[in-house]
């Protein structure tokens, strides 16, 4: 097992660390990062197999900053937001599979009323627990309908964005592609027809240089390896319009849905673009690769190949 070490674009002095289960890929990646074009080395992702979850991950969108704080930062897995009326209260929007909130039982639409005997109307309680340090513990009033309840959370370190997406979306069947718009060509019934297939899900966007030179080389692994059992579909992380000219321009050699509203960007917790996923032919995440670049697009080629000879 091997480990590759990045930085994130807008933050050269952050690293982060990509667990790499089939070794580190190697060579020059580029990537995008919103309006700000094209980005140094990022980490990869290698495709990991692991045993299938019964549930996909859920839908809700998670505010960015759940997701880009520093590792030092603590963190309950969950993305919370202030209700405001009598009393105040923090509703839990989205529950992360493996954090601390689902350890403890909660679940998305809970209600968090009080902190360590304080009501979350008072600032200083609902600040603590918003921004926890790694190991604080809270006494949580918790109200889920018409129960009442007192919940025990440990805080616990911060994962990076990449390491979150590896533990919330590895070896679990992947989400699936709707909720947004068609850019090009057509998709179907979603990844629900795509079953018996693998799929790579390519998400992209019109203003992406290294996007367009990735498109180009998935373009040709389509071309070679569909008759095998490959497809691949893009998300454009962008309105209708734009995904649409930039799909003709370039153009692109497969499916596309422009995900203007971030609803598929955030149920797969997609931080940079382009970002890559590799989904096997029972529908299970198994490998992510966040930008492009010879080397890594060749390992995924190869994994792509070791997934098409796996039975159906």
């Amino acid at each position: 097992m091997g480990r590759l070490l990045g930085f994130r674009a807008g933050s050269p002095g952050r690293a982060l660390a990509g667990a790499l289960a089939l070794g580190a890929l190697g060579g020059a990646a580029l990537g995008c990062d919103g309006a700000r074009g094209p980005t140094g080395p990022e980490p990869v992702v290698a495709p990991r197999p692991a045993a299938a979850s019964a549930a996909p991950a859920d839908a809700a969108e998670p505010p960015a900053q759940e997701l880009l704080g520093a590792t030092a930062q603590g963190w309950v897995g969950a993305t919370l937001k202030t209700l405001e009326g009598e009393p105040v209260a923090l509703e839990l929007e989205r529950v992360f599979a493996t954090g601390p909130a689902a350890g403890a039982g909660l679940l998305a639409g809970d209600r968090i009323e009080a902190v360590d005997g304080a009501p979350v109307g008072d600032a200083a309680a609902r600040q603590r627990l918003l921004h926890p340090a790694p190991g604080s513990a809270y006494e949580l009033v918790v109200r889920r309908g018409s129960e009442q309840r007192t919940v025990r959370l440990e805080a616990e370190r911060r994962p990076g964005a990449l390491e979150l997406a590896q533990r919330e979306l590895f070896g679990k069947p992947a989400p699936e592609l709707t909720g947004a718009a068609p850019a090009a060509g057509e998709l179907g019934g979603g990844l629900a027809s795509l079953r018996g297939r693998v799929v790579l899900i390519d998400f992209w966007a019109s203003f992406c240089g290294p996007c367009r030179a990735a498109s180009a080389e998935l373009g040709r692994m389509l071309r070679e390896l569909e008759p095998q059992g490959l497809s691949v579909v893009g998300v454009a992380e962008e309105a209708p319009e734009p995904a649409r000219a930039a799909a003709a321009e370039w153009p692109l050699a497969y499916p596309s849905l422009a995900d203007e509203p971030g609803v598929l960007r955030a149920r797969y917790l997609v931080e940079e673009l382009p970002t890559l996923f590799v989904v096997d032919r029972k529908g299970i995440v198994r490998g992510m690769l966040v930008s492009y670049g010879k080397d890594s697009l060749a390992a995924v080629e190869r994994h792509v190949k070791k997934l098409l000879a796996e039975a159906p």
